[in-house]
């Protein structure tokens, strides 16, 4: 039995959650075939979403954002997934960086996937999709999803419970991100990431994690029962 079938009104509470912060976004089943899981020719079904972030939509020239960001300042994220600066924790100075009123019409279209609980979503970008240079270098797992979050820092946690509303805030912040990396690989050879970021090394991530925190994997479980069974 499948999670939305055995927990009725935890799905409901996940369409009541999208409607009100993704309005434009629709639910269907998402059928996909895994190797090895299911006999050949069956799919195994997920529930996932589709639909459009415009992370600059409305926010004027997008500078004290990108400010913010650069600054790791705290940001709000508004219904359809508009990033802005936040009024109590504003930036000290407008950043050095080069912006452009161009980005204010970067929109993307994304597929969230959710995956057997506690694990975090899966979200693709569908369109634009992204190039391999930016798979390699703008913080995307190697299965082309995005990487909108450090899992350990316990962010998003399915048992909280989060909501993919609340996945889909980080995913506009990271869409910010990265439509300024865009923007500056574009227009000056190398595309720059605002604000802190944690590498991706396998060995630079697993030497980091506390043993009860979740695991970096997305897998929701805590690193001890998870990739961290032989270090914790």
């Amino acid at each position: 039995m499948k999670w939305w079938e055995a927990s009725p009104e935890r799905w409901e509470w996940e369409v009541h959650r999208m409607s009100e912060k993704y309005p434009g976004s629709r639910s269907y089943d998402r059928r996909l075939w895994l190797r090895g899981v299911l006999p050949l020719g069956v799919p195994e079904v997920f529930k996932a979403w589709k639909g459009e972030i415009r992370p600059f939509d409305g926010v004027g020239n997008p500078d004290e954002v990108i400010a913010a960001l650069d600054q790791n300042r705290y940001v709000l994220v508004a219904r359809g997934g508009r990033v802005m600066a936040s009024p109590d924790d504003r930036p000290h100075k407008r950043s050095a960086l080069p912006t452009s009123a161009g980005l204010m019409e970067a929109t993307f279209l994304l597929e969230a996937t959710y995956k057997e609980p506690p694990a975090h979503p899966r979200v693709e970008l569908l369109r634009p999709r992204p190039s391999p240079e930016a798979v390699r270098e703008a913080h995307f797992y190697k299965d082309g999803s995005i990487c909108p979050l450090y899992p350990p820092d316990g962010t998003w946690d399915w048992s909280r419970p989060d909501s993919m509303a609340e996945y889909l805030d980080t995913v506009a912040i990271w869409l910010a991100k990265y439509a300024y990396w865009e923007f500056t690989r574009r227009h000056y050879g190398k595309g720059i990431w605002v604000g802190s970021a944690i590498p991706h090394g396998k060995l630079g991530l697993l030497s980091r994690i506390p043993c009860d925190s979740q695991c970096c994997c997305r897998s929701g479980l805590k690193f001890r029962e998870c990739h961290g069974r032989d270090l914790c």
